[in-house]
């Protein structure tokens, strides 16, 4: 897993933020953004640390809130590093790469029971790098406000629009992501509106 100093390195790579008007080059160092970045690499630094030790990692050294778990030991382990890391700022400072683990063992499962292989394997390798990169994400989950009193079959959440050799043409939007601006990747669900058609089945990160 990446120290705290290259995941705050890593988020100076030309992303577009804006807040109040203003274009933050740099979501590390600007003042309305820096804190939240430095609480995030206290997390993975934190890993490191051996007074962090029981907290975060299980007994083969691995971060308890990043593998898969497989017996009710494990899940505990999960609530505990969650827990644990959560109640330092009264909770403030919550979207770790844990949550968006958490949310990609769901889609994990789903997949899995599809039974497609090579969707299988996609989410698995991607799982796989979460784990070991500490990747983090967000999972944007609400209409977008232009969306608020249209009827599920008019909204403009994601869809596929074409279909390529190269793969799928997705157009759409969502909202309320958490920590958006300081995230590795977006993980796109058709988690609301319903599904009303089969186009809007699409999962991407």
């Amino acid at each position: 897993m990446r120290t705290g100093a290259e995941f705050r390195e890593s988020r100076n790579d030309g992303r577009q933020v804006w807040a109040g008007g203003e274009k933050i080059n740099d979501v590390s160092t600007h003042p309305a953004t820096h804190a939240v970045v430095d609480a995030l690499a206290e997390w993975y630094d934190a890993h490191k640390n051996p007074a962090w030790k029981d907290q975060l990692l299980n007994k083969a050294g691995e971060p308890k809130g990043l593998v898969i778990p497989k017996s009710s030991d494990d899940l505990w382990d999960l609530h505990q590093s969650l827990r644990d890391w959560a109640v330092r700022n009264a909770g403030n400072i919550t979207h770790t790469p844990v949550e968006a683990h958490c949310i990609l063992l769901s889609i994990r499962d789903c997949v899995h029971a599809g039974g497609n292989k090579e969707r299988i394997a996609a989410v698995d390798a991607y799982r796989d790098k979460m784990q070991r990169e500490g990747r983090l994400a967000t999972v944007p989950f609400a209409p977008p406000q232009t969306d608020r009193f249209r009827p599920p079959h008019e909204r403009i959440t994601p869809k596929v629009v074409k279909e390529t050799d190269g793969g799928v043409v997705v157009s759409g939007a969502l909202g309320l992501g958490t920590s958006i601006a300081y995230v590795d990747d977006i993980i796109c669900t058709p988690t609301t509106p319903p599904i009303t058609t089969p186009e809007r089945a699409v999962w991407f990160a």
